[in-house]
């Protein structure tokens, strides 16, 4: 059966691909302050935090690890893994200590006082991240006086049992909120590495692909927001839907961007378009020649472009540091970033997305009526973008019923496609499958798409049937 893309219908799936296509990029191997009165002139400043404070940085770095146990949520069953009644979020904190700034980070270091609390940001990893991958950028912040809290979600980090879920995204925003509220706990109390460390009034969310959807979700959509957050940093991710709510970005904190323009995973050009959207202030860095995650790595050229502009972001909008927001404008560094910085509405502009090549989408099933379990079905296709990446994906229903109505374990994810056209042979499966079932009395449907694009002309649906 052959099919035009044009002929397919974009829905809440649509950012499936989205989700799914992060798997790689995330892995590490390469690779958010209700606006007051100070907003008018970019700054939305913590209340208990002095403007442009003065801070004895760069710090040592300390670390502690802790286990955080939600009993009022359970973590869903998935391969490898059986419901729980509880969400375990096992998690490192990195925090300024005493001692000499450096490369190392030492365990249960004695923490800085510097006479009032630090601000603290939440790092979210991506599907099948991993602590490590994100931790250079994380020990930056710390050394320039922050709390750093990098969670372990519990379906998707890199050493998941039977391997990553990625439709548990649904829940971390709310894991989110819960590492706060254990942090908070602990800064509150005594006698703990932590007691008294923490400022509640200057709190950060950043996340990565899939934590970028998470940070997302927690920012700007009516499902989870968390209210508490007064900036957030989106690194290298799009929104992705909700099942309980819908986005809103006319109404969220200070926002940062950072994204690669040649990232395969998550297409710039989305995140181009939630930063038009978003309200002032918000900024976007470019990373003009950087991939999906390689500019983590300390070594590559954005690194310390990145460590700069997200780290003048953080004192501006949680220490409300003016000198820092007067420098975020420049932070970008032709021909290796650039930056796009309105720090109020008077001041914003609309970003161009990239160009895209002209494409003529068409794609086939060998076979797509009374399929079997286990049968190997060819899928083909052409006029897609050359040097991109194609997603092929078998999916409960209609195919539109969000990240979980689809295998990505059983499908074939971020697969080359140097010329544009290719095949893929995909096992199709029946009875119980992703959040569904597939069989004579359930049709399900074969997803094509087109280098994680959201474009309706980027999809191909196939519906098909299964013997009895």
């Amino acid at each position: 059966m052959k099919r035009n893309a044009k002929s397919a219908r974009k829905r809440a799936l649509a950012a499936l691909v989205v989700l799914a296509v992060a798997v790689s990029g995330c892995s590490g191997t390469g690779s958010t302050a209700d606006r007051d009165a100070t907003a008018d002139s970019g700054t939305t400043a913590a209340s208990s935090s002095a403007v442009a404070p003065d801070l004895q940085v760069p710090y040592g770095v300390g670390r502690v690890h802790r286990t955080f146990v939600d009993r009022s949520r359970p973590t869903p069953a998935s391969a490898g893994h059986p419901k729980d009644p509880d969400r375990t979020i096992e998690t490192t904190v990195l925090y300024p200590a005493t001692g000499e700034p450096g490369d190392s980070v030492v365990d249960d270091a004695s923490p800085a006082r510097q006479g009032r609390p630090f601000p603290f940001v939440v790092l979210a990893h991506g599907l099948g991240g991993s602590e490590e991958h994100l931790t250079p950028l994380a020990v930056s912040w710390a050394a320039a006086g922050y709390v750093v809290a990098l969670p372990r979600f519990p379906l998707t980090y890199a050493t998941t049992p039977g391997g990553v879920d990625g439709a548990d995204v649904q829940n971390q925003p709310g894991d989110v909120s819960f590492v706060i509220d254990e942090v908070l706990a602990e800064s509150n109390g005594t006698g703990t590495t932590l007691a008294g460390l923490v400022d509640p009034e200057a709190i950060g969310l950043a996340g990565h692909s899939n934590g970028a959807i998470t940070t997302l979700g927690a920012v700007a959509n009516t499902c989870c927001r968390e209210e508490r957050i007064r900036a957030a940093i989106v690194l290298a991710g799009t929104p992705s839907p909700y099942a309980d709510g819908t986005y809103d970005f006319g109404s969220i904190p200070p926002i940062l961007f950072v994204h690669g323009v040649n990232d395969r995973a998550v297409s710039y050009d989305q995140t181009v378009q939630t930063y038009n959207r978003a309200a002032t202030p918000k900024a976007l860095l470019t990373l003009e020649r950087a991939d999906h995650g390689e500019w983590f790595l300390p070594e590559n050229e954005a690194f310390e472009i990145t460590v700069r502009a997200t780290t003048d972001f953080l004192d501006g909008y949680l220490r409300g540091d003016r000198s820092a927001i007067g420098r975020l404008g420049s932070d970008g560094a032709p021909p290796v970033a650039t930056m796009h910085f309105s720090p109020d509405d008077a001041s914003e502009t609309t970003v161009a997305t990239a160009p895209v090549p002209e494409t003529n989408r068409h794609a086939s099933v060998s076979a797509d009526t009374g399929l079997r379990d286990g049968q190997v079905v060819t899928v083909t296709w052409s006029g897609f973008l050359p040097n991109k990446t194609v997603n092929v994906l078998q999916c409960v229903g209609d195919g539109r019923g969000g990240t979980a109505s689809c295998g990505l374990a059983e499908g074939h994810v971020l697969v080359p496609d140097p010329t544009g056209s290719g095949s893929v042979d995909l096992t199709v499966h029946t009875g119980a499958f992703a959040n569904g079932t597939c069989d004579a009395q359930h049709p399900c449907t074969i997803l094509v798409n087109d280098s994680g694009l959201l474009d309706e002309d980027a999809f191909v649906y196939f519906p098909v049937t299964f013997s009895p």
